[in-house]
């Protein structure tokens, strides 16, 4: 732990202000939770005594309960839906990098070859726009998105 507050002091964070900072933060952010936890717990116990006042007790502690595993569902599914679709944009752009290395590569590679030549000194001009061309589109794409 020294050797991160030393490093932190090297990079001007001043540890103190930070813990200090997160340990408010914290109470603050515990304090919320216990008071929303609180109210939704005295809107539940209203949401049951007026579903028991409308039907049998029993009936309205079973209409809770499923309304409450619908939620958890609903938010479970949307959880796994957002995650597929962070996992596909993601290799989705790992391979637009990749397909970028490669082409830097390819042209890092190729260019001190094309040189030495002359149908490569007329060559480069025209592979450098395709380059370019090719480039332009895909973050054209990206903007669209």
């Amino acid at each position: 732990m020294a050797f991160l507050t030393t490093l932190a002091g090297i990079f001007g964070i001043e540890v103190e202000a930070l813990s200090d900072q997160l340990r408010r933060s914290a109470i603050v952010n515990g304090s919320i939770a216990l008071l929303v936890l609180i109210g939704v717990a005295f809107l539940l116990v209203a949401a049951y005594v007026a579903l028991s006042a409308a039907t049998d007790p029993l009936i309205a502690a079973v209409i809770i309960a499923g309304a409450a595993f619908l939620f958890a569902l609903a938010v479970y599914l949307g959880s796994r839906i957002g995650a597929r679709e962070r996992v596909q944009r993601e290799r989705e752009r790992r391979r637009k990098g990749e397909t970028t290395a490669l082409i830097a590569t390819a042209a890092a590679t190729a260019a001190p070859v094309l040189l030495r030549s002359p149908l490569g000194k007329t060559l480069v001009p025209l592979a450098a726009l395709l380059a370019f061309m090719l480039l332009r589109d895909s973050s054209e794409t990206r903007a669209d998105d």
